[in-house]
């Protein structure tokens, strides 16, 4: 029986009866577009039939007598198809089908696979044209999907009945060719099915559709002659394809020249709207469309006004999860720039944040360039506003936070600090707290790891003006372990604590206020003891002074231990603060600037001494005592009248 199909019945006239408008041209174009409408939206019809004989014919069989070997119930259906169909090529296939399965202890199924292999094709008349034909029916069929699953679902054949039949039903009976009994329980087995099956195709359908069913490469050649030759008949089969082969599709190229040829055609709108919408949709889904193609796709929607008909693909071409997949981060920026000009031309305007913001917190994102997602960072802010993007900004930021590493490149950090560096300066989103935060804790962490030569050397480049302020906003916004960290990169190395002096001197606005709270928050703690130190300054006992690069700080800059920070402390106060403080560094802070041991300490409300003494220091606490014995006696003397009277010895 005939399943699928239309028919259609016309009645029409020819004679002017003297009622209504005399016939012209326009009034026949007009009254026939409807119907041109209606044929347009029919479903294309079948190019070619499969349909399974649910048994075997042997290859000598049809070799010596044909179509005349099968069946007459067989032999008649080939004839109905060769009569309705003429123009189309009439084979007769014969395959095999592999079915394994993997069988658990209670015989329950584990596992199964199918494969398929063709045997031999004959033409009606039994000659063997596998040679010529085999290539053509590996890319355009599929066998294996003939049969049935488990649950009866077919997984799609071009034709097959609509009965719920099981597998030995399409393709015959089966053979067991091998039993295997697991250790553990159960049974691998592996049935074989030998079947015929008949295959009817129009012959024209070879020259285009087998063509692009090739795939990209097919799809090309075929792009290429519509240009060429301006064939729109070769467009709509082209096109019919795209609809309906999941093999069929176009690469960025071929989906560009096709674009370009439909702005430049001369066709009715309404065809070139419907062309470009099947091209696009069209598109692989291994193939991201490039700059290039986002261009063409605006103007196309801009020049014939379908932004609204497009609308629906473009949606699905940037939701599909395979085009997504593994994607640089600089793929959903470019989404973004594309989507804001989009939403100009079309008013329901597709979501930014569902469509692009949300796929870019996936943690299978990648980041191959940030040097270049800056740039697309400052194009978006150029074009659209800061006001526009913000959330794409808020999102980029974050996105390289998360996924910040270890052993990530000197560059890639240095980039993020100068675009969060610049988001400040000229447009003070109120997110950027959050970022600066996040950055100033991630780059102290990052540079005590796999960045120290590194780093090092980018603050010798040009650009060390963004390396120390990249060091700022640790001592601005890190906590406690960032300065121990950034610390600990200092101390570790006679280089890097030679780098960030040099670069400090070079700097005349950084070199006194940042080089002091470098000095006081993070490197006065610490001990010299880094593989990076030569032994040319062991002692005569062996050992390396814990105290090295405090010594590089203080001959840099001298005086430096006198200064008081923001909240009115010396170097000292912050050398005694911490119980890991070495004794050389306090002693050679000390000596630095000896009065500082007769200063308050305004945050602690204590003598140097006193919060050496807490921290068990109980040599600093000695030598702060001997620099001004009567600190003791002032001390009696608060305790005993609850006042304290400040001497001027005890100020700077």
């Amino acid at each position: 029986p005939i399943l699928t199909g239309s028919r259609v019945l016309i009645r029409y006239s020819l004679m002017y009866q003297g009622r209504g408008p005399t016939p012209s041209a326009r009034l026949l174009q007009e009254s026939i577009s409807p119907l041109r409408w209606a044929f347009g939206n029919l479903k294309p019809m079948d190019r070619m039939v499969l349909y399974p004989l649910c048994r075997k014919y042997s290859s000598c069989q049809l070799i010596r007598r044909g179509l005349s070997a099968l069946s007459r119930d067989h032999r008649s259906k080939a004839e109905a198809i060769l009569s309705s169909s003429p123009g189309w090529t009439l084979l007769i296939v014969n395959c095999k089908l592999v079915h394994k399965e993997e069988t658990g202890f209670y015989g329950e199924m584990i596992k199964s696979s199918k494969s398929n292999s063709v045997l031999g094709v004959y033409d009606v008349e039994g000659r063997n044209v596998s040679a010529a034909e085999k290539p053509f029916l590996r890319d355009a069929l599929d066998f294996t999907s003939a049969a049935r699953n488990h649950s009866g679902v077919d997984p799609g054949m071009i034709l097959t009945t609509n009965e719920g039949v099981a597998l030995g039903d399409l393709w015959g009976s089966s053979s067991l060719t091998s039993s295997e009994e697991r250790y553990y329980g159960g049974h691998n087995k592996t049935y074989s099915y030998n079947a015929t099956f008949l295959l009817a195709y129009d012959s024209n359908y070879r020259d285009v559709e087998f063509e692009c069913l090739k795939g990209e490469a097919g799809t090309s050649k075929i792009a290429a002659s519509i240009v060429s030759f301006r064939d729109y008949g070769l467009f709509e089969r082209l096109a019919t394809m795209l609809e309906s082969k999941h093999k069929c599709v176009l690469n960025t190229n071929s989906c560009q020249v096709l674009l370009e040829f439909l702005l430049r055609s001369r066709v009715a709108r309404a065809k070139r709207i419907s062309f470009s919408t099947k091209v696009v949709a069209g598109l692989s889904l291994t193939n991201e469309p490039n700059a290039n193609l986002y261009s063409t796709i605006l103007t196309v929607c801009g020049k014939l006004g379908c932004a609204a008909q497009m609308a629906s693909c473009i949606s699905l071409l940037l939701q599909n999860s395979k085009r997504k997949k593994d994607r640089d981060l600089s793929v959903f920026l470019r989404r973004a720039d594309f989507l804001l000009k989009f939403n100009r031309l079309d008013s329901s305007s597709l979501s930014l944040q569902s469509l692009v913001i949300n796929d870019m917190n996936s943690s299978k994102r990648t980041v191959d360039s940030t040097c270049t997602i800056n740039e697309l960072i400052y194009a978006l802010i150029s074009t659209h506003g800061a006001h526009a993007v913000a959330a794409v900004v808020r999102e980029t930021l974050s996105f390289l936070s998360r996924h910040h590493s270890s052993n990530i490149s000197v560059v890639a950090i240095m980039d993020r600090a100068s675009l969060i560096s610049k988001m400040n300066e000229e447009h003070s989103f109120a997110f950027l707290a959050d970022s600066f935060n996040r950055f100033a804790n991630e780059f102290s962490s990052m540079i005590r790891g796999m960045l120290v030569p590194s780093f090092a050397t980018y603050l010798a480049g040009e650009n060390k003006r963004l390396g120390l302020k990249a060091i700022s906003w640790v001592l601005e916004h890190g906590n406690d372990r960032a300065f121990d960290n950034l610390g600990k990169w200092i101390a570790g190395s006679e280089n890097e604590t030679r780098s960030l002096v040099t670069a400090l001197s070079s700097e005349s606005e950084a070199s006194g206020t940042l080089a002091l709270s470098i000095l006081n928050k993070c490197a006065v703690q610490q001990k010299s003891d880094g593989y990076g130190w030569s032994n040319t300054y062991r002692d005569a006992n062996g050992r390396r002074p814990p105290s090295l690069h405090t010594r590089i700080f203080l001959a840099e800059f001298p005086g430096i231990t006198s200064k008081r920070d923001s909240v009115g402390r010396v170097t000292l106060h912050y050398a005694v603060d911490k119980k890991e403080t070495p004794f050389d560094t306090i002693h050679r802070v000390l000596e630095s600037f000896p009065r500082a041991a007769s200063i308050l300490d305004p945050v602690t409300k204590l003598y140097p001494f006193m919060q050496a003494g807490m921290n068990s220091q109980v040599d600093a606490t000695f030598s702060l005592l001997l620099e001004n014995p009567s600190l003791v006696t002032g001390v009696h003397c608060n305790q005993t009248t609850n006042k304290r009277k400040r001497s001027p010895s005890m100020d700077l």
